[in-house]
């Protein structure tokens, strides 16, 4: 399914944001309320993955870091996927360290660019509707 027919179809289930700058309590609070609003908003389709492209990002703090984890607990009860893009290694060093990252985690999925990002959603949106 190639990706314009894949946002057209499941456009509605993707959530994706461009991050930039230092994250910090802040901006991470704000992120995790838009997602929750937006994935327990009873009158949009069932959000499946959030996408964050993290290019711009020159940082973060612990505080980030927890909001994110929080992020991920929110994901794993509402049956998401969070996928990471372009993460620095001093960032993905944190959220390692800061448990939000595991090996083979199932609820955030880390790529090297935000298209194999997308890619990943491809696949998994095709896996699921030949699951049904």
């Amino acid at each position: 399914m190639p990706y314009q027919r894949l946002l057209q179809a499941k456009g509605a289930q993707l959530l994706i944001l461009k991050l930039q700058g230092f994250l910090f309590f802040g901006t991470a609070y704000n992120l995790f309320h838009q997602v929750r609003q937006r994935a327990t908003d009873p009158r949009l389709p069932t959000l499946r993955f959030v996408v964050f492209d993290f290019r711009l990002v020159t940082g973060l703090d612990s505080s980030a870091v927890n909001s994110f984890i929080k992020l991920k607990q929110l994901a794993e009860a509402q049956k998401m996927t969070l996928v990471f893009t372009q993460l620095a290694p001093q960032i993905q060093r944190q959220f390692v360290t800061g448990g939000c990252l595991k090996p083979s985690d199932p609820v955030v999925r880390v790529f090297p660019d935000p298209d194999a990002g997308l890619s990943g959603v491809r696949i998994k949106f095709c896996w699921r509707k030949r699951r049904r």
